[in-house]
């Protein structure tokens, strides 16, 4: 099981890229095979890659909308 890691600063204080690291690397054993995240402003959403599947090229996540409105991680 992959996986999920999120911050939202309700002080509007953004989310840096060292916080969600720091998050993801302590569940390094969900996600040995990568971490990716969404950064934009006071919210941060990261995902650990747990491949189970034997799929040449698994899904880019979080999934994000073109608009960048919208950021889902599962």
């Amino acid at each position: 099981m992959s996986g999920i890691a999120g911050i939202i600063n309700f002080d509007q204080a953004p989310v840096t890229s060292e916080q969600l690291e720091v998050m993801l690397s302590a569940m390094h054993a969900r996600g040995p095979h990568g971490n990716t995240f969404f950064l934009e402003g006071r919210v941060g959403l990261g995902q650990a890659l747990l491949d189970t599947h034997s799929i040449p090229s698994p899904a880019a996540l979080p999934l994000i909308h073109p608009s960048r409105r919208w950021a889902l991680v599962f």
